[in-house]
């Protein structure tokens, strides 16, 4: 009768062994504050043509500065621009518009301080054309857990240059609710025109 009685000891202590391995999953770590919550923000990742971390359409890419027709590899070093930048690409005839991309951005942590109003994002975003027949604008939509928009969304741009990047920015409180961002990068055509460029996308949750 001790051989049975040994056995469920030790198929017990086998049990209780493997219970204290399990590992509690741990909470997803809160949404940094005061850092740009963008990937690949200036187009240095990926392969060159390629837009690693964006969602894009039409002949949206990555192109290098001092390309022929681009910005130069001077006016990129100005500003800390490294080797690319974005381009929405030329004007899309059988779509009607330029090319596009977009990232989302899930806020983790932060729901009682955003639904409280004490927490603002911060939009910035280097932008330009090569022309001044097109304009460039970068756009931040708030998106609640059923991703429907909340409130009202933060624009940089429009912004029609020629050859240059020039920097410009946007802060709102966060709505009630909001839980993800949606940021876009866009071009405007004009005159069956795009040629927009972008670079340095920047978002930041800071205090309100």
């Amino acid at each position: 009768m001790q051989t049975p009685r040994r056995t469920l000891a030790s198929v017990f202590s086998v049990v209780l062994a493997a219970a204290s391995l399990v590992a509690v999953a741990p909470a997803a770590a809160a949404t940094p504050l005061g850092t740009n919550l963008v990937k690949n923000p200036g187009a240095q990742s990926g392969s060159l043509g390629s837009a690693t971390s964006w969602d894009t359409d039409l002949a949206f890419s990555s192109r290098k500065y001092g390309d022929p027709g681009m910005p130069s590899k001077a006016h990129g070093n100005s500003f800390g621009g490294g080797t690319r930048l974005f381009s929405t690409g030329p004007y899309d005839e059988n779509f009607d518009g330029c090319g596009s991309a977009t990232q989302f951005i899930n806020i983790t942590g932060r729901g009682g301080a955003i639904d409280n109003g004490n927490l603002k994002v911060t939009l910035k975003a280097r932008l330009g054309t090569l022309s001044t027949q097109s304009s460039a604008q970068v756009t931040l939509q708030f998106r609640d857990s059923n991703n429907h928009q909340v409130g009202n969304q933060v624009k940089v741009g429009p912004v029609s240059t020629n050859k240059t990047l020039v920097s410009r920015s946007a802060s709102r409180r966060i709505p009630d609710g909001a839980r993800t961002f949606r940021v876009q990068i866009l071009g405007n055509p004009s005159d069956q025109t795009c040629d927009a460029v972008i670079d340095l996308v920047n978002v930041q949750v800071t205090s309100y």
